[in-house]
């Protein structure tokens, strides 16, 4: 579970999901009912300011917001959504990591769990 003290959990809508926020200023989604923590903690916040808010909104977002000293503004937050569901996560990922994704990659933010490949294979000529 979270280090430090936990501010914020949530439900996804469909109850399978857990999402947590805290001191540590990481988001953490959970399996229902077994509570495995999903991949690593998402480093959003900084440890010693507040930590994050995170909650699930209605159409199955996360939502929430976070102190952002790298880039203050009036009230030092930054506020952010995520997409959650394993289809969208693995988009993203494979956008970020531009073709697929690594074992080393996959280790770093999956954690122990099986390599998969989930980006589609690149096709050739295009």
């Amino acid at each position: 579970m979270e280090a430090g003290w936990l501010k914020t959990a949530s439900f996804s809508p469909d109850g399978t999901t857990l999402v947590t926020g805290g001191t540590s200023g990481t988001l953490s989604l959970y399996t229902v009912p077994d509570l495995r923590l999903m991949g690593r903690q998402l480093p959003i916040g900084t440890l010693g300011t507040g930590g994050i808010f995170a909650w699930y909104t209605r159409s199955g977002q996360v939502a929430g917001y976070a102190p952002d000293l790298a880039k203050p503004n009036s009230d030092l937050r930054q506020w952010f959504t995520l997409r959650v569901d394993g289809p969208s996560l693995a988009r993203e990922a494979c956008q970020l990591a531009g073709e697929t994704i690594t074992r080393a990659q996959w280790t770093r933010y999956v954690g122990d769990r099986p390599y998969q490949s989930v980006c589609p294979a690149p096709v050739v000529g295009q």
